[in-house]
């Protein structure tokens, strides 16, 4: 006599619908602790599909990056129209001077990402008096922008060890190179100003050459683990 069993409550019943979901040419980026895709239309949840993950977790820590940059040199354009001026301004400080004024800021941009440095020069003709100005108005005057550090691609710069700014001014009183040593915090260990010069100087060789101070950048660095 054949025996019978009933396992009917051990059989699994699959539906006659399938879906595969390719997320990989759909431009969807899950974010690792998701736990759910949720299907919608018009407005409403059509269906919820669960996400079976290993959990993962963000960790950050704080590192510190030295910069050992490059000198950087700059020479401000030429002022060439004056409206105090019977004719076009020349480029020829004549040993008039120039007054110097010379700022350096750095910053950081509000990604977090680029450490920058901005650099302002102007000189101006004039003898011994930041107030005042020679009658043919001979000026060198610009800003110029470099980037000193980019950070990776899971990092954010949080600081830096050196002073965020400097600044300089002076009068020319000859036609040699102008150097300025600086200690402690300041961003720029040394820098070589070319006022006055023996011909046309104004917009191409009156500037400045900034040698910068190591620089330690604190970043923090984040990592899925």
């Amino acid at each position: 006599m054949a025996l019978s069993h009933d396992i009917s409550g051990a059989l699994s019943v699959i539906s006659d619908f399938h879906a595969v979901l390719d997320l990989a040419g759909s431009g969807a980026d899950l974010p690792p602790n998701a736990t759910k895709i949720v299907i919608s239309s018009n407005g409403r949840v059509r269906s919820e599909i669960p996400i079976l993950t290993h959990e993962r977790i963000l960790e950050c820590v704080t590192v510190t990056t030295n910069l050992y940059l490059s000198a950087v040199s700059f020479v401000p354009p030429p002022v060439t129209e004056c409206q105090y001026c019977s004719d076009r301004p020349d480029t020829d400080f004549d040993g008039n001077g120039p007054c110097v004024w010379f700022d350096l800021t750095l910053w950081v941009d509000a990604a977090g990402k680029v450490l920058s440095a901005t650099i302002f020069m102007d000189a101006w003709e004039s003898k011994d008096d930041f107030s005042t100005i020679h009658h043919d108005h001979t000026e060198a005057v610009g800003t110029k922008t470099v980037e000193l550090f980019r950070a990776g691609d899971n990092e954010t710069i949080t600081g830096f060890d050196v002073n965020a700014t400097l600044h300089e001014q002076y009068i020319d009183s000859n036609t040699n190179p102008d150097i300025r040593v600086y200690t402690g915090l300041e961003p720029a260990s040394k820098i070589e100003f070319i006022g006055d010069t023996d011909d046309d100087e104004a917009g191409s060789e009156t500037g400045a050459t900034i040698s910068f101070r190591p620089i330690a950048v604190k970043l923090e660095r984040c990592e899925y683990k």
